[in-house]
C-alpha cells in the first residue's frame, strides 16, 4: 500500500515510502482519495491525475462534487496511430457543498466508485474497471494543467484551498 500526502494547495507533496515520486502509481490499482476543501466557489478542480486518456479527477460542478475516471477500452488502445480519448465515467454528488468540508472518493477493484462528503455517501456508480495504464500527466492540486480528465476546460482552477490530501493505493 502506498499513500501520498500533500500539505495544502501549493504545499509540498510527499509519497509515503517513495520520497522522489511526484504522483502515485495508480495503474491497475484501487484507490482512495481524501482531502479537506475550503471554498465558496461552485466550480473548479480539486485535484487531478492524468488526462483525457487515463486518470481521475475530483472537481466541483454547480456546487456538487464530481468524481471522474478515464479508462481506455481494448479497441481504442489497439489503435496505435489514433489519439483516442479514454472512456469517461463520472458520478456526481446528490447535494451541493460550500465552505469547509471533507471529501473522500473511492475506486474499488471491481470498478465501484463512491463519493463521501463529511463521511456521508453522496454518490455511487460503476466504472468499467480500474485505470489500466499509468497516466502521463502527474498529480495536480487545485486545477488541471494538461488535458482534462472530466467535463471541464483546463485549468478550471478552484478558488479556495485544498489541504490534507491523502491518496491511498491498493
Amino acid at each position: 500500500m502506498v499513500c501520498l500526502m500533500a500539505l495544502g494547495l501549493i504545499g509540498g507533496i510527499k509519497v509515503c515510502g517513495e520520497e522522489k515520486q511526484a504522483a502515485p502509481k495508480i495503474a491497475g490499482m484501487p484507490l482512495t482519495i481524501c482531502c479537506d476543501v475550503d471554498t465558496s466557489a461552485a466550480d473548479g478542480v480539486i485535484l487531478s491525475q492524468g488526462g483525457d486518456s487515463y486518470g481521475y479527477a475530483l472537481y466541483l460542478k454547480s456546487g456538487k462534487p464530481v468524481f471522474s475516471l478515464r479508462t481506455k477500452d481494448a479497441l481504442a488502445s489497439a489503435r496505435a496511430n489514433a489519439k483516442e480519448k479514454g472512456e469517461l465515467t463520472s458520478i456526481t454528488a446528490s447535494r451541493t457543498v460550500s465552505g469547509r468540508f471533507s471529501l473522500r472518493a473511492t475506486l474499488d477493484r471491481d470498478g465501484t466508485m463512491a463519493v463521501f462528503v463529511n463521511g456521508e455517501k453522496v454518490a455511487e456508480g460503476k466504472a468499467p474497471g480500474l485505470i489500466t495504464t499509468q497516466p502521463k500527466d502527474g498529480l495536480v492540486i487545485g486545477q488541471d494543467t494538461h488535458t482534462p480528465v472530466g467535463e471541464y476546460r483546463v485549468p478550471h482552477a478552484l478558488n479556495g484551498t485544498v489541504t490534507n490530501v491523502k491518496i491511498t493505493i491498493g
